[in-house]
Formats: C-alpha cells, sequence, structure tokens
C-alpha cells in the first residue's frame, strides 16, 4: 500500500530557507527563490555555488550553504549532503547557533530521505533550544515525519495537530498546508484514503493561497493522486500526476518524477498495463539514478518487483526485491515500505514454489506489520479536533459548578451530615445485597465462561487433529521419501500444538499448562511416530513447572523439532539412544530449556544448520526473545535461554 513517502520527509522549508539568486549591486543581494522570483533553471545551483566562493558575509554564507543543501537534495542527494555539513561546520565555527539549528534540521530532513531515522532524530532534538519560535513547527513537523515512518501514528498525529493548531492561531497558510500534508500522510499510510484525499485537497488549497508553486506544492498534488488512485478514480488520479510532473519538471524536482513514476507503475499494474508499467519503471530509474538516494531506490525496486509478480515474472521479482531489501540500511526506520518488500518477496517465492524462504519472508513481513498499530491513531484523528474545542466550554461548566457547591455546603452542611448518614446507612444495606446477587451472577457467569473456554480448546484440539489426519492421508498418497517425512514432520507439529490444548481443556487450569506432563506425552508421541520406542528412551529430567499457552506454544514445537531432529539423525543404524529434556526456571524472567541426547555428536552437527526446522526453532527463539547454544561432542546438546515475564 505504501508508495508515497511522506512530503514532509523534507519539507519545503520557510522563507530562511529559500533558495536565491545573487546579485551584489543590488541594495538586497539575496532574492529567495518561489518567493522574489520563480527562477530555478539548470544552471540555478552553479550560480549560487559561484555566489558562495564570492561573498564574505558569514550570515550570507549560511543562507547559501543551507539553500544549496535544501535545494540539491531535488537533483543530487550527496552535493546536498556535503553542502549542508559544510554550512553547519561554518555555524559551529563562528558559534552562529541559531543557523546551526536550522541546518541541523535541514540536515535531518535529508537524513530521513536516507531511511536514517535514528540520526534524524537526534539533530532535530539537538535543534530545539537553538532555533527562534518561528522555526518551531518545522522541527515538529519532520519528527511527526520519523513518527509515521516508523508506525508510531498515534504521536505523529499528536504532532500534526499541534503544527494545524499553531498555523490557526497564527493565520499562516503554509504551516496550515503542510499540516494538512502530515495528516493526509498519517491517514494514507493507514489506509483511510477518503480521510487522506480531503487533507490533501485543503494542502493544495492552502498551497494555493500561498502563490508558492514549491516543492510541498508538488508533493500535495502527488498525495491527492495517490489518494483518488487508492478510491479506484483513476481518470482524477492521473490529472494530478501530470499537473506534479509537470511542475516537477519546470523545477528540476527530481525526487518528485521520482516518486511520480513509481505510483504510476502501480496503477499501471493494478490496470494490467504492464507495458505502461515498464515504461514508468524507465522514467523512475532514470531520474533515481540523477537523485542518487538509496531510499528512492527501494521504494522503485518493490514497485518494479510488485510489477514482476503480476507479469508471474518470479525470478525478476526476486531479484529486484533482494535488491530494494538490500538498500535498507542497518538503521534503515522505514517498517511501512519494508514491509511491502517481504510481502512481495513472500508472493514471488510461493510462486516459485520455494515455500520455505515464502514461509520466511512472510515471516518477516508479518513482524513488521504487526509493530504497526492504526487503530488509536484513527480514534484520535477523529475526535481530537472535537475535544479541542469542547475544552473551554467544559472548563467554564465546572468552574461555576465548583462555586456552586461551595455555596451550597456553607449553608446546609449540618443537614447534608444527616441526611449522608441516612444515605449512607441504607447504601451500606444496598450494597450488601447487590453485592451477595452480584457474586451469585459472577458465579454463573465464571462458570459458564470456563465452560465455553474448554470447549474453544476442545474444538481447537479437535480441528488441529483433523488437519493432522488430513496430512496423514496425504502422506499415504505419496511414494518420495522426503515428502513423506515432511509430512510426518507437519503432523508432529500440528499435534505438539493439539496436545496444549487438549490438556487446558482437560485440566484446571485454563491459563497454564504443566510442562513435564506435557513434554512426556509429546515425547512418547516422537517415539511412536518414528517407531522408536524400543530403542530411544527419552526423559524428563525436571520439576513440575506451568506455563502460560503463548510461552507452551512455541517451547513445544522447539523441543518437538529437537527430537524429530534425534530420531532422524543422532541414531544411525538402529542404534540404542537416550534423550534427557530439562526445562527449569532460573529466576522471575528466565527460562532454561536444555535437551540433549548420546547420539553420534559432531557428525550429526551439519544436520542442525539447515532446514525448515532449523530455521523455525531459530524464529521461536527470537519471539521468546532468547538465544540458544550448541554442543556436539559425545551426543547433541542444545542449551536455551528465553528472558520472559509469562513464566508461572
Amino acid at each position: 500500500m505504501c508508495k508515497f513517502l511522506l512530503s514532509i520527509v523534507f519539507l519545503g522549508l520557510p522563507y530562511w530557507v529559500g533558495a536565491q539568486l545573487i546579485d551584489f549591486n543590488r541594495p538586497n543581494p539575496y532574492q529567495q527563490v518561489f518567493v522574489d522570483t520563480d527562477f530555478f533553471g539548470a544552471e540555478y545551483l552553479s550560480r549560487m555555488e559561484k555566489a558562495l566562493t564570492q561573498t564574505t558575509s558569514d550570515t550570507l554564507k549560511l543562507k547559501i550553504l543551507n539553500d544549496l543543501g535544501y535545494y540539491y537534495h531535488t537533483r543530487n542527494q550527496q552535493k546536498a549532503l556535503d553542502f549542508t555539513k559544510e554550512g553547519l561546520k561554518l555555524a559551529r565555527l563562528k558559534e552562529r547557533n541559531e543557523w546551526e539549528g536550522k541546518l541541523q534540521i535541514t540536515l535531518a530532513g535529508l537524513l530521513l530521505r536516507m531511511g536514517q531515522l535514528d540520526e534524524a532524530e537526534l539533530l532535530l532534538k539537538s535543534s530545539e533550544g537553538k532555533i527562534s519560535k518561528n522555526d518551531q513547527w518545522l522541527r515538529k513537523a519532520n519528527l511527526c515525519a520519523i513518527l509515521d515512518r516508523r508506525g508510531l501514528f498515534t504521536d505523529a498525529t499528536d504532532l500534526a495537530n499541534e503544527i494545524l493548531h499553531e498555523g490557526e492561531e497564527n493565520n499562516n497558510t503554509t504551516t496550515k498546508a503542510f499540516a494538512y500534508m502530515s495528516l493526509g500522510n498519517l491517514s494514507w499510510n493507514q489506509g483511510n484514503f477518503e480521510t487522506a484525499l480531503s487533507y490533501a485537497r485543503k494542502a493544495v488549497a492552502d498551497f494555493e493561497k500561498s502563490g508558492l508553486k514549491s516543492l510541498g506544492y508538488a508533493n500535495a498534488l502527488v498525495l491527492t493522486a495517490n489518494s483518488y488512485h487508492e478510491l479506484k478514480k483513476n481518470e482524477a488520479a492521473i490529472n494530478y500526476y501530470n499537473q506534479a510532473i509537470e511542475m516537477a519538471e519546470q523545477y528540476g524536482f527530481y525526487n518528485v518524477l521520482s516518486n511520480v513514476y513509481i505510483s504510476l507503475i502501480d496503477l499501471n499494474t493494478d490496470l494490467s498495463a504492464f507495458k505502461k508499467s515498464n515504461a514508468m519503471a524507465e522514467e523512475a530509474l532514470r531520474y533515481a539514478d540523477l537523485l542518487g538516494n538509496d531510499f528512492v531506490k527501494m521504494k522503485l525496486w518493490v514497485a518494479i518487483g510488485k510489477l514482476e509478480n503480476q507479469e508471474k515474472k518470479y525470478d525478476k521479482a526476486v531479484q529486484s526485491l533482494q535488491r530494494s531489501i538490500s538498500l535498507a540500511s542497518l538503521n534503515f526506520g522505514d517498517k511501512l515500505y519494508l514491509q511491502q518488500a517481504f510481502k512481495e518477496l513472500a508472493i514471488a517465492y510461493s510462486g516459485l514454489q520455494d515455500y520455505d524462504k515464502s514461509y520466511s519472508a512472510f515471516l518477516k513481513y508479518d513482524q513488521l506489520k504487526s509493530e504497526v498499530s492504526t487503530s488509536e491513531a484513527v480514534k484520535k484523528m477523529e475526535k481530537l479536533k472535537a475535544e479541542f474545542e469542547k475544552v473551554k466550554n467544559e472548563n467554564t461548566i465546572i468552574q461555576q459548578q465548583n462555586k456552586l457547591n461551595q455555596q451550597r455546603d456553607r449553608q446546609i452542611a449540618a443537614l447534608v451530615t444527616i441526611v449522608l448518614l441516612f444515605v449512607f446507612l441504607g447504601g451500606l444495606y444496598r450494597i450488601i445485597r447487590i453485592k451477595k446477587k452480584t457474586n451469585a451472577l459472577l458465579q454463573k457467569q465464571n462458570a459458564e465462561k470456563e465452560f465455553l473456554l474448554k470447549e474453544i480448546h476442545h474444538r481447537v484440539k479437535n480441528n488441529l487433529e483433523i488437519v493432522s489426519g488430513l496430512l496423514a492421508l496425504q502422506s499415504a498418497q505419496l511414494s518420495d521419501a522426503n515428502a513423506i517425512l515432511a509430512m510426518r514432520e507437519g503432523q508432529n507439529r500440528v499435534q505438539a500444538m493439539s496436545m496444549i490444548h487438549q490438556r487446558l481443556y482437560q485440566g484446571k487450569n485454563l491459563a497454564a499448562i504443566e510442562m513435564k506432563e506435557y513434554f512426556l506425552d509429546l515425547s512418547q508421541h516422537v517415539l511412536d511416530s518414528f517407531g522408536t520406542e524400543k530403542r530411544v528412551t527419552i526423559e524428563c529430567a525436571m520439576n513440575k513447572i506451568e506455563l502460560d499457552i503463548d510461552t507452551a506454544v512455541p517451547l513445544g514445537l522447539i523441543v518437538n523439532e529437537l527430537l524429530t531432529n534425534a530420531m532422524k539423525h543422532a541414531f544411525p543404524e538402529n542404534r540404542m539412544g537416550n534423550i534427557i529434556i530439562d526445562l527449569q526456571q532460573a529466576d522471575e524472567s528466565t527460562l532454561q530449556l536444555y535437551v540433549s541426547d548420546d547420539g553420534i555428536g559432531a557428525k550429526n552437527k551439519s544436520c542442525h544448520n539447515v532446514g525448515f526446522g532449523t530455521q523455525l526453532i531459530k524464529l521461536l527463539v527470537q519471539q521468546l526473545n532468547g538465544r540458544m547454544k550448541s554442543d556436539f561432542n559425545r551426543g547433541t546438546h542444545i542449551y536455551f535461554e528465553f528472558k520472559t515475564d509469562k513464566a508461572a
């Protein structure tokens, strides 16, 4: 869904940032582009660089360096970084704190466009005490962009509304336009496209009022087009895309052009117009190369991968999506785009019938998606404005009520005391009666809920056994030994989960499972499954310990995989063997699991480094916030330690 980078990732900055033409013969040699002039041709930035070498004023140098840093980001990312860092160095050398703060905001915007959210956030926090009040809204807007791209929509919404209120109080059209852009992007990223369109059109209207055909205006057109596209109003979407292209080509906004063509890839892909999609991909790639921004390229390769999936060119899609993921740096913080890359990668691997890799990619997508919550932010965006209007009236009512209460209390204090005494006694009697009835009702409800919960676990267990039975029927139709073994392992995993639900509905405690008895049942099932009960023994050398289902299920699957691996590899040629399972609670938040066998040991080491089972164990250990160690001398010994607050 996420194909449009928030425009406020690098906002059109206030007037002090507008790039300017230099003429030292004028009384005011520094003209603001998009304010005093609309000239922003191909040679404009070169003129600015030349003017930089000619001026002797520190203030003018800082303005030019800041402008070069900002406007070069639309054409050449590396040059933008170089000029901004040069300006920051000069500001610190000359101890110009306000300019240091402004340049830190400019540099933060550049880093945002590169996906380096942590570094950008540090710069914005450092700038807080240096910039003037008039520039605070821009700092907040960039922080809002960071929160949005991390999926922290609630906090981002709060900041966006603060900016909007400031713009309304100061009657600043530009500030309001960027606030609407922020709220529009937040709505769009959460799938609320009608709301996103409403905010985007408000932003466009305010930019038109300001008379600025600037970078922010172009981005507002793109957001409007993207919203129309998601609402299936493609004719309106194409109209706004064309407006954005016209403006971006006029002023050389390569970043806007890249975003527009990426969006057009998706639009034409949705329409199955694959030839047009590929043409749009070529244009997007051309401008992304000119821009030199890996984050833009990362988004582009996601769109190309989605296109290739739709064309059923799964080999090419895997290459494109892996290329996209490789462009995300170690501190890449944009979960919204990265989850799309893994989702499309899972589809591509599935198309190639490489289900292990597809499953791993889907797990990564699901992990990223689960970290992004939208419901609370949606409610806040709907209610904040109404609550803001009500607060003044509510405060007035409360103050008046307090005065009346104080006056009444002084006049009838004695009478109230007597009345309260009778009320208290009557209320106490009523409370006792109600409490008895309530307790009886609660006991009945608890019994009903306990019955229903047991029934749910019973049905889940039955359904899992049906799945296990289906796998068994399917394996009976197979002749390939590896396929049969894979089916058997799948049955064992399903059975491991089924046993947990069986223990829940059969036991007295519906919230926890006694693990020793569970491991004994699981061990017997694995032995029976492989027919090794006569030559392999399994010992649960542990005390009784109860765990909740969220911890028990992953632990059960881990032990099942280790037992299965031992049955397959540890005791070749029908040799006898022994396996030990030990689960202990080291302290209130630490569980220790030890599984060992006296099998062939080091010869079996390679069996633990490949395969779906090993991948599954690693994912489950990560899910439980744990770590694993292994030892293959004189058998196989696997140690786990999990940090959890759920141990009973």
